[in-house]
Parts: structure tokens; C-alpha cells; sequence
């Protein structure tokens, strides 16, 4: 996973869709807590899918508070980029794999939005999400027009109504997320680029080939022993 800052554009309805999470849960630090409801944005790409991860987190105390916490972003994702309430700088891969995020936080509460991008093959792609903190509710938004199909044993469609904009889709967890729970996400339906075209050549062309040598060596001119001895001994 390589790190590319500036990559996504910021969502403009970040702020109304964490709305939803004002309560707090605990997370690493007393005075530093994560809000309990997540929220994933997809939009589809050429053999890719784009994805804005968003959380919020909220400092309690009067002063500004250090925080440090593994996000949920795809493990198939090859590319990241800080959206908002965060920078390039407060972002590094862990050891094992995965993002961090580690900043100061002012008091009071915060959006945190992080953009990805993860390859897809053949309209589909795979999207497996491993939970660091505990996650009260998840919900994932789909643009409504675009074709994209995301499903997920542990997702189940949402109320329209609740959606933080009408153009999404909403998608919800059926039960809550512990530490270490994975959530996977089959996303079909994006625009396929050129592979399959060229397979389908590639096999084409290769085929053509073989008929082609084939041809050849069926066709090749036969001289017998004792005529290839006329003209090369005399």
C-alpha cells in the first residue's frame, strides 16, 4: 500500500452524517472517545472502487488530548489519502499491516474522514474490514444510480428515509462490531476496463498462431531421401 495524500475530494455531507454518532464509546484514552456509529461512502471507478471511511472523535477534557487508533480501512486497498479533520502526517502504516491514525485532539468534537482505493477485476471487487474498536453500528452508503451491488453477510438495507443524502443508498450492520470482527463487502457492478478485452484477444491471437504453425508444417514442401542426395552430393 503505497501513500498518496490528496487523493480523494472531501464529501460535502460529512458533518450531517455523523450527526448520527454524538453518543460516545470508549476508546483508547478516558478523555478521547470514538463515537459508536461508522459510516463508508463507495463510488465506483474504472476497475476500482473509491471509498471515504468516517468517524468521529471527541475530546472531553479542556485541553487538547493525544489519540492513537487502528482504522478499519480494506486490507485490499492499495492507495489512502486523508480527507478531513486529518493530515498526511497523522497517518502511517502499521507494522503489521493496516493504518494508524496518532494526533492531537482540540477539544470538543471532530470528524475524521479518510479516502482509499481498492483494485477490482471482471466489475467486482472485495472489501474485508477488521474491526479495531467497537463499532455500535456500521453503515455503508451506495450512490443509488450508479449500478453498484455492495452485499455482505452482516449488512442489511437501511431506511431511505434515515439516509444523510437522498442520492445514497444506506446499508447497516445487523448486530454491533467487536474488536477483531471482519466485515466483508462484495461490491459487482463497476465499469469494466479493458481486461477481459484483451484475455479474449490474447486467446484470439493465440489460436491464430497455432493454426497458423499448424498450416505451416502441413504444408512444407517434402523432398525424398533420394532426391535431397541428387542435389546435395551430385
Amino acid at each position: 500500500m503505497k501513500f498518496q495524500p490528496r487523493l480523494f475530494r472531501p464529501i460535502g455531507f460529512l458533518s450531517i452524517s455523523m450527526a448520527w454518532g454524538v453518543m460516545a464509546s470508549s476508546a483508547a484514552m478516558a478523555d478521547v472517545r470514538v463515537t459508536p456509529r461508522h459510516l463508508m461512502i463507495l463510488r465506483e471507478g474504472l476497475d476500482t472502487v473509491y471509498g471515504s471511511y468516517i468517524f468521529a472523535v471527541e475530546n472531553s477534557s479542556e485541553k487538547p488530548e493525544h489519540f492513537k487508533s487502528p482504522l478499519m480501512l480494506p486490507k485490499e486497498a492499495d492507495d489512502f489519502s486523508p480527507q478531513e479533520g486529518v493530515e498526511a502526517s497523522d497517518l502511517s502504516l502499521a507494522p503489521g499491516g493496516g493504518v494508524i491514525i496518532e494526533k492531537d485532539f482540540a477539544p470538543g468534537m471532530q470528524v475524521v474522514s479518510v479516502g482509499f482505493r481498492v483494485p477490482a477485476r471482471y466489475g467486482r471487487g472485495l472489501l474485508s474490514l477488521a474491526a479495531g474498536l467497537p463499532i455500535e453500528s456500521f453503515t455503508l452508503l451506495v450512490p443509488r444510480q450508479s449500478g453498484i451491488l455492495a452485499t455482505s453477510p452482516k449488512l442489511v438495507l437501511g431506511d431511505a428515509s434515515n439516509a444523510p443524502d437522498p442520492q445514497y443508498e444506506p446499508f447497516i450492520t445487523s448486530t454491533p462490531l467487536q474488536p477483531g470482527d471482519t466485515l466483508a463487502i462484495d461490491v459487482a457492478g463497476l465499469p469494466e476496463g479493458r481486461t477481459r478485452s484483451w484475455i479474449v484477444g490474447g486467446g484470439v491471437a493465440a489460436m491464430l498462431l497455432a493454426m497458423a504453425g499448424f498450416l505451416a508444417w502441413r504444408t512444407r514442401p517434402k523432398i525424398s531421401g533420394d532426391g535431397a542426395s541428387t542435389v546435395l552430393i551430385g
